[in-house]
């Protein structure tokens, strides 16, 4: 079975990420082949979606600030300054968590 190891990008944010012994430890675990990683999506302010979100419309839920797509840009950083390869990229269908995935793994 593989290694599910949680990097909570949003919860500790990028900048504790890289410097915290937790991080060190799921840094390094990351790296074996097969490791499968998860984080939460980056900072997007407040709490739940409004009301009438649709999950297919962003404008209508809570989304990355600015804060939030700089956590996403720098974990990506830190997967690419370990060398951290990305098999595949999976995503719940919220747009924070899309957005997260695409500027920290796909686009960089």
């Amino acid at each position: 079975m593989k290694a599910l190891i949680p990097l909570l990008a949003s919860v500790l944010g990028a900048a504790f990420l890289a410097s915290s012994a937790f991080a060190a430890d799921a840094w390094s675990e990351s790296t074996q082949p097969g490791a499968i990683v998860l984080f939460r999506h980056a900072t997007a302010p407040g709490v739940g979606d409004p009301a009438e979100f649709k999950l297919n419309v962003c404008a209508t839920q809570r989304n990355l600030d600015d804060k939030g797509r700089a956590e996403a840009r720098k974990l990506g950083e830190q997967f690419r300054s370990r060398k951290i390869a990305v098999g595949a990229v999976l995503t719940s269908q919220w747009c924070r968590t899309r957005e997260t995935a695409r500027l920290a793994l796909v686009t960089g």
